[in-house]
């Protein structure tokens, strides 16, 4: 009688040592973008909100300051733990600066954050994503940034990413050709990809003007993401264009402790259970006909 049930506890070690812990793939959970300019007194930060998900989300923010001297540079978004992912200068002269902040938030509900840099202006664009389904131990798969000076777009650079991930580009850019650059031009990027961010600021009476747009992309397959280009306005503006574009890729994965992986079983496991019942069924025939 013992050994009739003896392919039991082998079975059930069996699925316990096969399963493994589901993922789910990353995707946007919510966009925010805001804005704030003056034509008299200077200030050293703006706000930015991080939008409204679920306990383990990842919120990336995007900051985006003129600094004509080059001289400037972004500290940590505050309230909150953030980790900088891109903090750097835009191509040209009279230029732009731009950074990248990341973290895991701990609470379901938008928060408002200040993004901070160190020398006054008189122009500030900010824009937050809030992502679902990110690896809570290693989230960025890769990250390049690109700078340049031109007349009608930027490029972000191709970067390797692996399966189920969501690629993230960001660009920033500055011009002092208020006239022929206005923010419904802004408009031309291709938002077939996946969701479109867009936020800009203008001083018209300090002559500057700083813009930022971004894209989430679901990637599928691993492989490289390819270049993407952003379009500023027609090709008429004869004035250069200031601008950084960073490409950023998230691993999927479980989030980080805030919420309990759910087991299941995987092909192996399957291929186990076909296997010990088939033995298990033709070890009954057996004794079935030796007991006849």
């Amino acid at each position: 009688m013992n050994r009739k049930f003896l392919f039991l506890p082998i079975f059930v070690l069996s699925l316990l040592f096969v399963a493994t812990v589901s993922q789910a793939d990353v995707s946007v959970v919510d966009i925010e973008s805001d804005i704030r300019f003056s034509s008299q007194a200077p200030f050293n930060d703006g706000p930015i909100a991080t939008g409204s998900g679920s306990v383990g989300d990842y919120e990336l923010i995007g900051c985006a300051v003129v600094d004509p001297n080059d001289v400037n540079s972004f500290s940590a978004p505050t309230p909150g733990a953030w980790t900088e992912l891109d903090n750097g200068q835009c191509g040209g002269d009279f230029t732009c600066i731009g950074s990248v902040w990341g973290r895991f938030t701990d609470s379901p509900n938008s928060e408002g954050v200040n993004c901070n840099w160190s020398e006054s202006n008189f122009v500030y664009a900010g824009g937050s994503m809030r992502f679902s389904g990110v690896d809570g131990n290693d989230p960025i798969i890769d990250l390049a940034c690109s700078t340049g000076a031109g007349t009608d777009q930027a490029t972000a650079p191709s970067i390797q990413t692996e399966a189920g991930s969501m690629v993230v580009r960001i660009f920033t850019f500055q011009s002092l050709t208020i006239p022929n650059i206005m923010p419904s031009t802004f408009a031309n990027l291709d938002t077939s990809m996946g969701q479109l961010i867009q936020y800009d600021s203008i001083s018209l009476n300090t002559f500057q003007i700083i813009a930022s747009d971004g894209v989430a992309e679901f990637f599928a397959n691993a492989g490289p993401t390819g270049t993407d280009e952003l379009t500023f306005a027609p090709n008429d503006i004869t004035t250069p264009t200031n601008w950084r574009a960073c490409t950023i890729a998230l691993r999927m994965g479980p989030p980080p402790s805030f919420a309990r992986a759910v087991p299941t079983m995987s092909e192996w496991g399957l291929i186990s259970f076909a296997a010990f019942a088939g033995i298990a069924g033709f070890w009954f025939l057996r004794r079935r006909q030796v007991t006849a």
